[in-house]
């Protein structure tokens, strides 16, 4: 087999070269679901150069995004951005249990209008610098489960979001991802059953991995990606390969006891991992995205062993491989070895990621407060947040993050630095390899 240039090879969402700012608030900046659509570029189109950026910040706004376009979002370059907002725009207690007085109407309504205003303001600045937007619409407040966090209605007003999203997309003609309904549908269903559920957080607001693996899959399925990670069809019978997709096939060879051939896949599935499995449960995310299926007619009767590379994976029988075997799962398929691979870089590159999005969301909320993140007596910067944020249930939250500010402030050039190395590892990953593949007859 010869060595092959994969970038193109199938189609995709994102180009090879792009950079892709996901904007959004703390839900974006925790990374979570970002890195998951990262690692299904990384591992479904190896060789591509997508540079994939987190924009989110902590609390943040349709108008704090405004403010800080030129200054966090436009650096990076991006050639297209993604935009999630909503969760801190419309004014959560202004949605306590019981009915609302005529003021809280009003100041819901202008809130709904300034959503409106902000979103199409994003777009239309974004335009300005030729960078086409995503709408995604906001991930649930979990308003129905059982849970000790105090409950709210705030669902209510991002059903509200999710239809504004929608239609401002339509009138600016931007690809449209609906996190909203469909998550909001699961958690329901999933607590017609357990009342305690959730896929979002005990908190009712912050996804865990799990429902950041679900953002990702919606994400992913809804923007078209394909499903295939590579296809085989084979016919035993007559010693041909009928079917070949995203990969080679050599050497094919039939006997009275099976088969065998060298196979050279194009990509990896996706790591299946404890969340993957999760939230496999919920979704169809195998069926929907990471398929890697081998069928093979014509066998005789009986039962046949897979061997990836030398090592006994499965075991199915005539019948089944007639369907097909998904080898994408597999804990000894080669290519989950080098998703899980994959994984730790991101990880590394995610985790150098999150202290720098730190920096810039401290600098913000210094800023916004009037307080000058520079300043040299550090001792006295502390006192004077911690009195700005006394009685707020996020002061411990936000005084954490400026201890790790100030003590990850002057390592900020080695951190950008980690960065991109780490990046460029994660382009230059050996492509996938390829290795023999047989389906022996077991003994009886």
């Amino acid at each position: 087999m010869r060595k092959r240039e994969l970038v193109g090879k199938v189609p995709s969402v994102f180009a090879d070269g792009d950079t892709v700012v996901f904007i959004g608030d703390s839900i974006t900046q925790s990374g979570l679901y970002v890195n998951r659509i990262y690692e299904y570029y990384l591992t479904r189109f190896p060789g591509k150069k997508l540079r994939i950026v987190n924009g989110g910040i902590n609390g943040d706004t349709g108008k704090g995004v405004l403010q800080r376009l030129d200054t966090d979002i436009l650096p990076y370059r991006p050639t297209k951005a993604v935009v999630m907002l909503g969760m801190n725009d419309l004014g959560r207690d202004l949605y306590a249990p019981g009915m609302p007085e005529e003021s809280v109407l009003r100041q819901r309504a202008e809130l709904v209008h300034a959503y409106w205003r902000h979103l199409t303001q994003i777009i239309e600045r974004l335009a300005e610098h030729r960078v086409p937007v995503w709408l995604v619409t906001p991930s649930p407040y979990d308003q129905t489960a059982k849970l000790p966090e105090a409950v709210c209605g705030y669902n209510d007003a991002l059903h509200v979001a999710s239809r504004i999203v929608k239609e401002i997309a339509d009138a600016y003609r931007c690809p449209v991802i609906d996190f909203h309904q469909p998550m909001t549908v699961m958690n329901e269903h999933l607590q017609s059953s357990d009342p305690t559920a959730t896929i979002i957080g005990n908190d009712r607001v912050h996804p865990g991995e799990m429902g950041h693996m679900l953002m990702a899959y919606f994400f992913l399925t809804q923007t078209g990606v394909p499903v295939e990670v590579a296809g085989i069809s084979i016919d035993a019978s007559r010693g041909t390969v009928v079917r070949s997709s995203n990969c080679e096939i050599a050497g094919l060879s039939v006997s009275e006891g099976g088969i065998s051939f060298q196979y050279w896949p194009n990509a990896s599935p996706m790591l299946a991992d404890d969340a993957y499995g999760e939230a496999d449960i919920l979704a169809p995310i195998t069926a929907g995205l990471n398929q890697e299926r081998i069928i093979v007619n014509g066998l005789k009767t009986g039962r046949y062993t897979l061997y990836l590379d030398g090592d006994a994976a499965a075991e199915a029988t005539a019948r089944e491989w007639e369907a097909g075997v998904n080898l994408a799962l597999l804990p000894g398929n080669p290519g989950q070895k080098r998703a899980r691979y994959i994984h730790e870089l991101n990880r590394q590159r995610r985790e150098t990621e999150a202290r720098l999005r730190n920096l810039k969301y401290v600098e913000i909320s210094l800023q916004g407060v009037n307080l000058d993140p520079e300043q040299d007596d550090q001792e006295e910067l502390k006192t004077a947040y911690s009195a700005v944020l006394k009685g707020m249930p996020w002061h411990d939250y936000c005084m954490q993050c400026l201890d790790s500010y100030l003590a990850d402030k002057k390592e900020e050039d080695a951190l950008l630095k980690a960065l991109e190395e780490t990046v460029g590892r994660l382009h230059n990953v050996d492509l996938p390899e390829p290795y023999p593949v047989s389906i022996i007859r077991s003994a009886e």
